[in-house]
């Protein structure tokens, strides 16, 4: 009884440091946000989880507050791969005349990015240079993307990346899209500047840029290298930030940039938004079991496309705050008249002297109860424990999660999500399993896509495993050891 109590204690002292944890795991969090904007009354949600295992991401659950207001959950399950959305590129393209000896380098990097996506496509050409120009648009295949690519003249004699990117922008806010279309924008260039403001001037400009655009997920590839701090800035933006130095390291970065795409997650809600406010903040609340991750992250500025903007700018966000203001007020003064009269009626009940008795025993025989089944569990561990046999997984190649486990009846071992004994395999789906009976143990393949051997004989069946053994299922080898 008093194991139990103490139990309960420890339980109740660990509730009280949750909020502390939960501040803690918020630094290590590896889940970011790539893309969001509203339109038709959805808010699309793009959703960067490249950090987390596949475990994680199975039991990670995305909360979504607009206007403080809760949407719900919902979990990691559609990669973009998976889904219809049209991925929009506009790659903007350095034409300085330092430019010209990356010409192949650059077609390698857009060939590649086509090639590897794999959704339908639209492609779009500007030019980055003494201003940005568009120089192509509504590409959709690899030869017209290689041709408009071959046909850039690079003759500019001045690079102002800033006004480049606010002209992309502003181009690409002032196109439609389609509901759940993904639009990255692709800053390629040399990372030469021929540009009079100052590095942290620009830094901060671009930075700008990027916090008021979260619809638009922004990359960049530079031949060179940019200043430091120009690049610490382009690093965090929401897309991949690369660097290349010849066709062949071009080509991998365009298939990193497609693979990024393709791996992302979309989440779609439907959202109630003011008809007035053009702009609007979101909050995510990223949760995954067992808390291994928990943040919130805010996202400033979001786009609702249902709204049209006149002057062909966005509109300020003080301006989008005070209209979804006034009209939450319109729509929430008569509720909240009712709501402070029911908020008075229970005021005005006081429990009786019977009541308070029944409610304090119905605690105590809750309490009670807790006790009980907690010593309950606890007795039942330690008779499993008593009645199993430990044994250790001596790693010789590959991951598991942990090498220790007590061997009762049996324990699975693959990739499986619920697998006792999980490997970190991909592609095939591994099998296979341990069993002890009648104080012998034995393993068994149970798929035909694996293959499991023991001390280098390939196995098909059940056959005895032994203290010492070593075994290897798939990619993944390790030595078995008995603790009698």
């Amino acid at each position: 009884m008093k194991k139990g109590i103490a139990i309960i204690l420890c339980l109740c002292m660990l509730l009280s440091v949750l909020p502390l944890c939960t501040g803690a795991a918020e630094n290590t969090a590896s889940v970011n946000f790539t893309s969001a904007y509203c339109a038709g009354k959805n808010l699309y949600t793009f959703v960067d989880a490249s950090d987390l295992s596949r475990n994680d991401i199975y039991k990670t659950k995305v909360g979504i507050y607009v206007n403080s207001f809760n949407y719900g959950k919902q979990n990691l399950v559609n990669r973009v791969a998976q889904t219809d959305t049209r991925v929009c590129y506009m790659l903007l393209i350095d034409l300085s005349t330092s430019m010209a000896k990356y010409r192949s380098a650059i077609k390698a990097f857009a060939d590649s990015l086509v090639q590897e996506t794999a959704n339908d496509y639209s492609i779009q050409i500007a030019s980055l240079g003494e201003e940005f120009s568009l120089v192509a648009e509504n590409l959709a295949d690899a030869a017209s993307v290689g041709r408009a690519v071959d046909n850039l003249q690079y003759t500019q004699q001045r690079t102002d990346i800033v006004s480049g990117i606010e002209g992309a922008v502003n181009h690409l806010m002032s196109q439609s899209r389609k509901n759940g279309d993904l639009v990255n924008l692709v800053l390629v260039t040399d990372g030469i500047e021929y540009s009079s403001s100052s590095n942290q001037n620009q830094a901060d400009k671009i930075q700008a840029i990027i916090d008021e655009t979260p619809e638009i997920v922004v990359h960049s590839l530079c031949f060179g290298s940019f200043d430091q701090i120009v690049a610490d800035v382009l690093s965090r933006a929401t897309g991949k930030s690369l660097y290349a130095a010849s066709a062949s390291s071009a080509a991998q970065a365009g298939e990193g940039v497609a693979d990024f795409i393709n791996n992302t997650y979309r989440l779609d809600c439907g959202v109630s938004i003011s008809a007035n406010a053009r702009n609007f903040d979101v909050d995510y609340h990223i949760a995954t079991a067992g808390e291994k991750y928990d943040k919130i992250i805010s996202l400033k500025n979001v786009v609702n496309f249902d709204v049209q903007e006149n002057t062909g700018q966005k509109t300020k966000p003080s301006e989008a705050q005070s209209e979804q203001e006034t009209t939450e007020k319109e729509t929430k003064e008569q509720p909240q008249t009712s709501e402070t009269t029911k908020e008075e009626e229970p005021e005005k009940k006081v429990l009786t002297k019977g009541q308070k008795i029944a409610i304090i025993g119905a605690c105590a025989a809750a309490a009670l109860l807790a006790v009980i089944i907690t010593l309950i569990v606890i007795r039942r561990k330690k008779l499993a424990v008593a009645n199993s046999l430990p044994l250790s997984l001596e790693i010789i190649s590959g991951e598991m999660k942990k090498s220790n486990y007590l061997l009762k009846d049996t324990l699975e071992i693959g990739n499986a999500p619920k697998a006792d004994i999980s490997l970190a395999e991909s592609g095939v789906l591994i099998r296979a399993v341990i069993t002890r009976r009648e104080g012998e143990v034995y393993i068994e393949n149970l798929s035909e896509e694996t293959k499991v051997s023991i001390n280098g004989m390939k196995i098909y069946s059940e056959n005895p495993l032994r203290d010492g053994d070593t075994v290897r299922i798939g990619n993944t080898e390790f030595i078995v050891h008995f603790h009698q």
